[in-house]
């Protein structure tokens, strides 16, 4: 699927890290291009969502980064170089994080 479409957002991967080498595995392997992007506003219940929406109440706001270069990192790489990619995407939602907080002030 990810060939089909091209493209993966680098929002999928925690900030906690949990499943982000996995992703970044993923990611070099099939070489799409990554847009990272930090997502806020959202919870856990689909009907609360749903509810919100159809209200007009709590939007969600999304700040999209430029895309990742995966140029760096073997498509043939070591957990070690998932973990530093995954540690990339990280680091590019953060700032994003802080980007959005910063168009909110």
């Amino acid at each position: 699927m990810i060939r089909k479409f091209g493209w993966v957002l680098a929002s999928v991967i925690s900030l906690a890290g949990i499943g982000a080498a996995s992703a970044a595995d993923m990611a070099v392997k099939a070489r799409p291009v990554v847009v990272p992007a930090f997502i806020i506003g959202l919870t856990n219940s689909v009907w609360a969502e749903l509810r919100a929406n159809l209200r007009g109440e709590r939007p969600v706001r999304a700040v999209f980064g430029e895309p990742i270069d995966l140029g760096a990192y073997p498509p043939e790489a070591r957990l070690v170089h998932h973990k530093k990619c995954a540690d990339l995407f990280n680091e590019k939602i953060a700032a994003l994080g802080a980007e959005e907080k910063a168009l909110r002030a």
